[in-house]
């Protein structure tokens, strides 16, 4: 052993004397031999460590062998994670048992077993993979999305149609007939459509590289644009549909539309590739400088359609930084935030607005694509007319329309198809709503029978507690009782600005602004309530607890609708993250909001899923030291090693 992996070791080891948040712990000012403790540290003290289930495999003779290697290396907690592999064909472990099937509950109980003879403890993860979903999931307990269709009519007339019914995701579960499964009529709405937005507007917070000034944002010099092919060029033609005319304006303040000065508006030629355009630098005046820009597309050069598209957007510093890139399309840095957009064709990763500074310039999963027509401009809400009670089960709608162009829109609230990101081959299935009680008790409630079939009563095993992975859920949010919700958290009624979710205006920028973060409070809300306090409760009335990475890891990965201490301080025991390989992305470095949580709801132990990498066996104790200081210095105080994975001999 090297004197920098025994300082290692030796730092885990303080930095994780804490004691444990549960009653056999000891209790606060009790005495510690501290030359005891470092000779034979408590069990609370000593690491943890993912134990992946790759492919759902599991070698029975070998796990007894496997977990005393772990006790032996002073490992004294496990996580079992049922989970998908990757690499190389050659290298994959034969397919396992679907998650949860009899054989695989008895592959947990024997491993709980024996860990419970070796003196271990044992969480659970509750999915293959993540998020919290699996095979046994209806669709009415599915992942959500509002989706809507719009339908323009000219009055006066006597409107009887049906509406057509909105597009929904590829992967929604489905009817032969092609309707969803599951579905609800949440409102139809007729709005005067006779004024729009001037354009389709991209609101970024900028991603500063080292070294400039992020208090007053840093200088401008060029921007670059790149056309994409249409979906269906036989349609569209050899001007697919590409973006003309577009402007640019930056604001030093706020994101909001008043505090943007425009700086540039040019035109795009038709065709693709990329397009360059200096950001004009007054002689008189310092270079430009922001900390949020707005990207408007104006117009498209095919005059014969509604439509428009756009592969990339880029825009440069004088260092040749690309300040407006995502996180996807430079993972050692933060990247820059897309703060606000306008609807999208596609969902999920499909021609999204995330597309638009992801590095990718052509493709449906590497440009944006509007929906139609610029979103709709309602300065007085009250000329909405609420039609939900006149369309009946079929979707047809009768009314007296009077005079006026009407946009009538329907929205409709179904299931996204969302499902676990990486599961095992025989173990995929639908993520839950996260936004529904009812939804999550009813998966837990599912796996802890399936677990007291093989195990009995929980709270006499090694068993301790059953784990939530980070929420990661993309794609639109919805829940069946969302309108009720929606008014129980915030006192008033969703219902007339439905359309500022699809990038509407409502009486003005500012009404529109705190109406969404209304629904995102009420999101964040409804996370903790019916998706953590859910999964605790119904975990508590077994005999276990909930230990979750609650309302992470959040962005720049996944833009999570929820106060993470709320949601930290929701469950039993916490738990964030980090990566020793993200210098530069400090918002990757979920340590101090855990700690923090720790600290506010008096949880002793700060569980960290540690040294997250994918440089497999290329970094030894030297390389992981300076994370590991940081992360101690920050907070952390248990060591949860990510990752180590089922290795039998086949």
């Amino acid at each position: 052993m090297t004197r920098r992996t025994a300082v290692l070791l030796c730092l885990v080891i303080l930095a994780s004397v804490g004691g444990n948040s549960n009653s056999r712990a000891e209790p606060p000012g009790t005495p510690v031999d501290l030359e005891a403790g470092f000779r034979d540290p408590p069990k609370e003290a000593r690491p943890s460590a993912y134990w992946l289930w790759l492919g759902g495999h599991v070698n029975r003779p070998h796990v007894e062998r496997e977990l005393k290697a772990f006790h032996d290396a002073g490992v004294r907690g496990l996580c079992i994670f049922d989970m998908g592999a990757r690499g190389a064909p050659k290298g994959m472990p034969p397919a396992g048992p679907p998650f949860m099937s009899e054989r695989s509950v008895a592959d947990i109980a024997h491993a709980v077993e024996i860990a419970g003879r070796l003196g271990m403890d044992v969480q659970l993860s509750v999915a293959s993979s993540w998020d919290m979903g699996g095979s046994w999931v209806e669709p009415r307990h599915a992942s959500m999305g509002l989706f809507q269709s719009e339908t323009l009519i000219e009055g006066p007339a006597f409107v009887d149609r049906v509406l057509p019914f909105p597009p929904i995701p590829p992967r929604a579960p489905r009817r032969p007939n092609g309707q969803p499964v599951f579905y609800k009529n949440v409102a139809v709405l007729a709005i005067p459509a006779d004024r729009r937005l001037p354009g389709y507007d991209f609101v970024f917070k900028l991603d500063w590289p080292p070294g400039s000034s992020k208090g007053t944002g840093g200088s401008l010099d060029y921007a670059v644009l790149h056309n994409t092919p249409s979906d269906d060029p036989a349609k569209y033609g050899d001007l697919h549909l590409f973006t003309k005319d577009f402007s640019i304006a930056i604001s030093t303040t706020t994101p909001t539309g008043a505090a943007f000065r425009e700086v540039l508006r040019a035109s795009l030629k038709p065709t693709t590739g990329p397009q360059r355009f200096d950001v004009p630098q007054r002689f008189d005046t310092p270079p430009v400088d922001a900390r949020y820009v707005r990207l408007r597309i104006i117009s498209g050069h095919n005059a014969r359609f509604d439509r428009v598209q756009l592969g990339e957007f880029q825009l440069f510093d004088e260092q040749g930084v690309n300040v407006v890139a995502s996180h996807v399309a430079d993972r050692s840095r933060d990247g820059a935030e897309l703060l606000g957009y306008p609807p999208a064709l596609g969902r999920d990763r499909l021609w999204t607005a995330g597309n638009l500074h992801d590095g990718s310039t052509t493709g449906a999963g590497g440009s944006w694509s509007s929906a139609g027509r610029p979103p709709l401009l309602i300065e007085d809400p009250e000329k909405i007319v609420d039609l939900t009670d006149r369309i009946d089960a079929d979707g047809r709608l009768r009314w007296n329309a009077p005079a006026g162009r009407w946009a009538i829109v329907r929205y409709v609230c179904t299931n996204t198809g969302e499902r676990l990101k990486v599961p095992s081959p025989n173990s995929d299935g639908l993520a839950t709503d996260h936004f529904s009680r009812e939804a999550t008790r009813t998966f837990l409630n599912y796996l802890i029978d399936r677990l007291r079939s093989k195990l009995g009563q929980l709270d006499d095993t090694a068993l301790k507690q059953l784990y939530l992975a980070s929420y990661e859920v993309r794609g639109a949010i919805w829940t069946p009782d969302m309108t009720g919700q929606f008014r129980r958290y915030r006192g008033y009624d969703i219902t007339p600005y439905l359309p500022v979710l699809s990038g509407s205006v409502v009486r003005s920028d500012d009404v529109t602004r705190r109406f969404i973060y209304d629904y995102r409070k009420t999101l964040g809300d409804l996370l903790v309530d019916a998706y953590y306090r859910a999964a605790v409760d119904t975990a508590r009335a077994a005999g276990l607890g909930i230990e979750s990475e609650a309302g992470g890891p959040g962005p720049p990965i996944h833009q999570v609708p929820v106060d993470a201490l709320k949601a930290l301080g929701a469950i039993d025991e916490v738990r964030g993250e980090f990566w020793p390989q993200r210098p530069d992305a400090d918002r990757l470095w979920v340590v101090k909001e855990t700690a923090c949580a720790a600290h506010t709801y008096g949880k002793r132990r700060v569980h960290m899923e540690a040294f997250t990498s994918m440089y497999h066996w290329q970094d030894g104790p030297f390389d992981l030291k300076p994370s590991a200081d940081r992360a101690f210095c920050e907070g952390m105080n248990h060591v949860v090693w990510h990752t180590g994975s089922h290795q039998p001999p086949e």
